[in-house]
């Protein structure tokens, strides 16, 4: 039901059959965006640690961040 008092879905009107799709399809995108982020919180508490996004150098190639450590006098980041 609109504000004016319309029913969107008792009509075979093209307009309010587009606007009921493109509604629809919004709310699914956003459904599904939710749900892919309340799982990477649960894997991240379960494991401890990233889930999703990019992989750090560190991550990558922890000898060559540690060698660079040494070499170039440590570095305020940390190696996991």
């Amino acid at each position: 039901m609109t504000a004016s008092g319309d029913d969107l879905t008792d009509s075979d009107d093209l307009g309010r059959k587009m606007m009921r799709q493109v509604a629809g399809d919004s709310w699914g995108t956003k459904k599904v965006a939710w749900s892919l982020s309340c799982a990477r919180e649960r894997k991240c508490k379960q494991t401890g640690k990233k889930v999703g996004g990019r992989r750090s150098h560190a991550e990558l190639w922890p000898e060559v961040v540690a060698e660079a450590r040494v070499t170039f006098g440590g570095g305020k980041g940390k190696i996991d």
